[in-house]
């Protein structure tokens, strides 16, 4: 029965209850006030009902132990309705404005549908408002094909963002807050949160769910993004004279891209025993795809629409002014559940260039080895995939038309325009780029301050509710990840390197240990 009436409206009102009735319990036997510190910080905590998920009460949680460390807190709960599942939004809102009757006293509150706003958008509101919509519908739609329903839920989005552009603008008036804290930045509402911040110059601190019991933060940006890696990469760049350490962060990425290759890795994103294909594949150029309605690739193409035409286009232009195969692989993330998107690349090559006896498609589930692909192409075309520093750490040309996290550390060529993105395909296809070992360090140090360094694995997670509401807030206060990502968020240093800082430490003890 419960089943059921999950899959009917979409979620599952009893659980909610429960957890509901669980936060309050926390709420109530948590004392968040304490004495305002030397340096104290006015945060603004965005709470959403983001679709249902433990993510409200996660963005609730970390704004009362931010509260106990003496950081002026005001809890803004984003009430305006957003997606087509109003039952749902209702029922989660109802939840959360229960929690919230307890804490109104003692803390500053903010409900966005009291606040009143311009109600016309200029043309740069507009165009904000429209374009993040779009994104919503490839995300809410998992995928850029054309969907009966794309035009009617855009339609939808622009009129529910519209309506929360006037009162998000403002409450993140210049001066209002030195940080918003806030989940997402490009889902739902969060979008605007991120650009009303950034305008009104506000430190921009978000989270995502990375899955497998681990979370993302960013102190500065958008966390799915990975928008903080390249201030940790150049922290860590900065202390490369500490030969030891520069060492110990390359093995360590090393040791992780192996256990990537072999599929062992916590996120087993390659397929275990898989090879590298054919001879067809020798001296080809890979184009590696991202999974399009992933929000870490959203929104950030410079020179092409959206994936379909980038993908389109670089093929065309390749086929058409070389020699070399092109391999277009999909990325293996895909072949699961939770990844898979709607698109039909292999189709969307077909009807463009028919069966080319240069062009190869390597579908998700295939069982072809993305990393062993490098020892037969000859360069690699990303959009904003990790595999475009495993790459370059391999010695392989990377080119990029986008503004992924590291196309600006200098170990890729990314273009700025049309006419240069051709002019480094026809050098990559022609062999006239090299990667110097220099940059092939480069890469793995961002490869490790990226792929080892940026996770926080706690059970203090957006996805854990019923793990972590087990604890009471005071034991979460006290453990040392919190405090971890409390500090990182406070003094606005990006949680990679203070993990690797950790890392670094245990590493050296363990030295001292063995040499004992």
């Amino acid at each position: 029965m419960i089943d059921t009436l999950k899959q009917r409206i979409g979620f599952n009102p009893l659980a909610w209850l429960r957890h509901t009735r669980r936060m309050r319990k926390l709420v109530r036997d948590f004392d968040a006030s304490a004495a305002a510190t030397a340096g104290a910080l006015r945060f603004a905590v965005v709470v959403p009902p983001w679709l249902g998920s433990g993510v409200p009460w996660f963005s609730l949680a970390v704004g009362l132990l931010l509260a106990r460390n003496g950081n002026n807190v005001t809890f803004i709960v984003d009430d305006l309705p957003f997606g087509n599942n109003a039952v749902r939004y209702g029922f989660v809102i109802r939840c959360i404005r229960a929690v919230f009757r307890l804490l109104r006293a003692q803390h500053a509150v903010i409900d966005l549908s009291a606040v009143r706003g311009e109600s016309a958008l200029d043309d740069s509101g507009r165009s904000l408002v429209e374009r993040l919509a779009r994104l919503n519908a490839v995300w809410e739609l998992r995928g850029e094909s054309v969907d009966g329903r794309r035009q009617s839920f855009t339609a939808l989005c622009v009129k529910q963002l519209s309506r929360a552009y006037g009162p998000i603008s403002r409450v993140m008036r210049p001066g209002a807050f030195d940080v918003i804290f806030m989940p997402g930045g490009i889902y739902g509402s969060s979008g605007l949160w991120a650009a009303h911040a950034r305008a009104a110059g506000i430190r921009i601190a978000s989270y995502d769910n990375g899955g497998f019991g681990a979370s993302m933060l960013a102190v500065n940006g958008i966390a799915c993004q990975l928008h903080d890696i390249p201030a940790a990469y150049r922290l860590l760049k900065d202390r490369s004279a500490d030969h030891e350490e520069r060492a110990f962060a390359i093995e360590s990425a090393a040791a992780e891209i192996d256990r990537r290759r072999a599929g062992v890795d916590t996120f087993a994103s390659q397929v275990k025993g898989s090879g590298s294909g054919d001879s067809r594949y020798d001296g080809a150029v890979l184009i590696a795809l991202n999974s399009s309605w992933d929000s870490a690739a959203l929104g950030l193409h410079t020179i092409f629409e959206d994936n379909q035409q980038w993908i389109v286009e670089t093929a065309r232009y390749l086929l058409e002014n070389t020699s070399v195969p092109v391999v277009v692989r999909q990325h293996p993330a895909e072949r699961l559940s939770y990844a898979r998107s709607n698109d039909d690349y292999r189709g969307l090559l077909q009807r463009n260039f028919g069966s080319h006896p240069r062009l190869h498609f390597v579908a998700a589930e295939e069982k072809i080895n993305s990393y062993a692909l490098f020892d037969r192409v000859a360069a690699v075309v990303v959009y904003t995939s990790t595999i475009g520093v495993e790459a370059a750490a391999h010695g392989k040309p990377v080119i990029t038309p986008s503004n992924s996290y590291y196309s600006g550390l200098g170990f890729v060529w990314r273009a700025a325009d049309l006419d240069q993105y051709q002019a480094y395909l026809a050098s990559a296809a022609s062999g006239a780029l090299a990667v110097t070992p220099a940059m092939r360090d480069d890469a793995m140090l961002c490869y490790y301050i990226t792929q080892v360094c940026n996770w926080v694995f706690s059970p203090f997670n957006p996805a854990d509710f019923r793990k972590w509401s087990r604890l009471d807030l005071d034991k979460l206060h006290a453990d040392a990840k919190v405090q971890g990502a409390l500090k990182a968020l406070q003094e606005s240093v990006p949680i990679a390197f203070l993990n690797h800082l950790e890392r670094l430490a245990e590493h050296r003890k363990s030295m001292v240990s063995t040499a004992a």
